[in-house]
């Protein structure tokens, strides 16, 4: 289990104010409002108003986003002395540059030594890889080592094994990176957004980082006073396979909560000569849930992950040799890699 501490009161306050389009003056509808550091959020309504209740006293970096505008980061200050915080967001039709939110900082990305290249949900649901690795790649200047479709490692620069560092929401994941045959054993069900360092960031990660560092970090949480949920399904149809998830939502004055269920099952692979590549399997199970409560004097957040990922190793006389089998074959009966790691940290204050 791992504490935090983060760096910030605890008394009862409410954020409120108003959103508008700078040019009309009128209010804008669905903009994305968001506090880092105690992780909440939530969205205008038609008239562009919101209010968000139970928020710790202090000064926090507070977000607006929205499609068409340009992304505004201010600083906001709650309790006796707390102004109300109105907004004009301006209209644009250029990409903007955005905050990047990191593990151990929050910056601008010319005030950033490393370069940080950044993938979000949307274009993980429409590059039609198979595997989290194999995702990566869609990004410039990352390349993977594989020995079958589940066993691939990023690499960085001509970098990889364990020169390469994966974090998980702020924690080292370890998975026996200096082997061949052991692949990520990762999924991106439930991930909000991959940041993939192309530097050294060995004084902020240590010497694992040499060639850089893939984050990934969890989806936000709900709108505040709303619970929504969705469903994924993915289909392949080289491995016969799918992956597919489902989750749910909710935030409400003092409480906020999440979990997702997520299963992947692929047979083995077709190469492009239409002849099986045995034993190249794999499956996975990944579970994800938090609860966060905020009181009076005391804010917390719970989360639990875990996953469990069977993956086949190629063996050079079962290719050879051919050996035949169902083509929906999914049973796990040659030599496989387990990896199966659990997550549970507390933040609180």
């Amino acid at each position: 289990m791992h504490l935090l501490y983060p760096p910030y009161g605890s008394c009862r306050n409410s954020l409120h104010s108003h959103v508008i389009n700078q040019q009309s003056h009128e209010g804008i509808a669905t903009v994305n409002i968001f506090i880092p550091e105690i992780n909440r959020g939530t969205v205008t309504d038609d008239a562009g108003y919101y209010e968000l209740k139970n928020v710790p006293e202090g000064r926090f970096k507070i977000q607006f986003s929205h499609i068409g505008f340009t992304t505004v980061i201010n600083t906001c200050k709650t309790g006796a002395e707390a102004k109300e915080l109105n907004m004009a967001l301006r209209p644009s039709f250029f990409k903007a540059d955005e905050i990047i939110i990191t593990a151990p900082t929050y910056t601008a990305p010319e005030q950033t030594a490393y370069n940080i290249t950044m993938i979000r949900p949307e274009r993980m649901n429409t590059t039609g890889t198979i595997t989290l690795t194999e995702t990566l790649t869609e990004a410039a200047g990352i390349n993977q080592l594989t020995a079958g479709i589940g066993i691939a490692k990023p690499v960085i620069r001509g970098l990889s094994g364990n020169r390469i560092l994966t974090i998980i929401n702020g924690f080292r994941f370890d998975n026996q990176q200096w082997q061949d045959e052991h692949g990520l054993g990762l999924s991106d069900i439930g991930v909000g957004r991959i940041e993939i360092i192309k530097a050294p960031a060995l004084l902020l990660y240590g010497s694992d980082a040499l060639g850089g560092v893939i984050n990934l970090i969890d989806e936000k949480p709900a709108p505040y006073g709303q619970t929504v949920g969705d469903y994924n399904l993915k289909l392949y149809s080289n491995t016969i396979g799918a992956t597919s998830d489902l989750g749910l939502r909710g935030s409400k004055e003092s409480m906020q909560w999440n979990v997702r269920l997520g299963v992947q099952s692929n047979a083995d692979y077709y190469a492009a000569n239409n002849s099986r590549v045995p034993n190249t399997r794999f499956n996975g199970l990944d579970l994800k849930s938090g609860l966060g409560f905020i009181k009076d004097k005391f804010v917390s957040n719970w989360n639990y992950h875990t996953s469990l990922y069977q993956i086949g190793v190629v063996e050079l006389e079962e290719l050879l040799n051919g050996k035949k089998e169902e083509r929906f074959e999914r049973e796990m009966e040659g030599p496989h890699h387990t990896v199966n790691y659990h997550l549970l940290y507390l933040q609180w204050a």
